[in-house]
């Protein structure tokens, strides 16, 4: 015959009183503390990844400026390594990279080689845009791919602009024409946009980037109707 067992339910008290709330306390001080030591790691010899990262990809060489290490999980789980580097050969402008604990390394130095061609080419298009344009902030994104001519940088969607546009015109609906086509000129060049565009009295906010599909010219309209 099998003995059989049962399984106390111990109410755990230590002297003075307390509880077993304490040993939840000291659980969640322990984790906290686990927590800190983790973020104070970081990524394996990060200056010497993205070193030879940037070496490998642009035959060039150069110095790191600063890398800092960012949670960017929920959960507390997920870091990344970013910073900043400059070139030794090309100029001393900085620019960012990010270094994944998948081993993905992304960068936007292009914005050093080609930053003057792509704010001339935006300049351009905004001065034909025949709206007012106020505020200009030209913001290069950080990408794993390499890119080695202007067309090709720009046409991939790795510049993002913000402005504010206000309409020249006193006819409401030349200006509603004019904005529009400002709008579509800048996205078949490839660039995303964040506009605040004025046109009588009416301010709206027009987004085009990877989370934001294009405005139909009907919507855009009634948007000012």
């Amino acid at each position: 015959m099998k003995r059989g067992y049962t399984l106390r339910k111990i109410n755990w008290v230590i002297p003075g009183g307390r509880s077993k709330r304490m040993f939840l306390m000291l659980g969640c001080v322990s984790w906290i503390l686990m927590l800190l030591c983790s973020c104070g790691r970081n990524l394996p010899d990060s200056e010497q990844v993205i070193k030879r990262y940037l070496k490998g990809k642009y035959n060039q060489e150069f110095q790191i400026v600063h890398t800092e290490r960012k949670n960017i999980g929920q959960n507390f789980g997920e870091f990344i390594n970013t910073g900043e580097a400059v070139s030794l050969n090309e100029s001393d402008d900085a620019f960012s990279f990010t270094i994944y604990e998948d081993g993905r390394i992304t960068d936007n130095y292009p914005k050093v080689i080609l930053g003057n061609q792509i704010k001339q080419d935006i300049y351009s298009i905004l001065d034909h845009g025949k709206l007012e344009y106020t505020n200009v902030d030209i913001r290069f994104i950080e990408s794993d791919q390499e890119y080695v001519t202007f067309e090709d940088y720009k046409s991939n969607h790795n510049v993002l602009i913000f402005s504010d546009l206000k309409g020249l015109e006193t006819n409401v609906d030349k200006n509603i024409e004019n904005a529009y086509d400002l709008l579509c000129a800048l996205r078949d060049q490839g660039y995303y946009f964040c506009l605040t565009i004025d046109i009588d009295k009416a301010s709206k906010t027009i987004i085009y980037d990877q989370d934001n599909e294009m405005i139909s010219k009907d919507s855009f309209i009634q948007k000012f109707s």
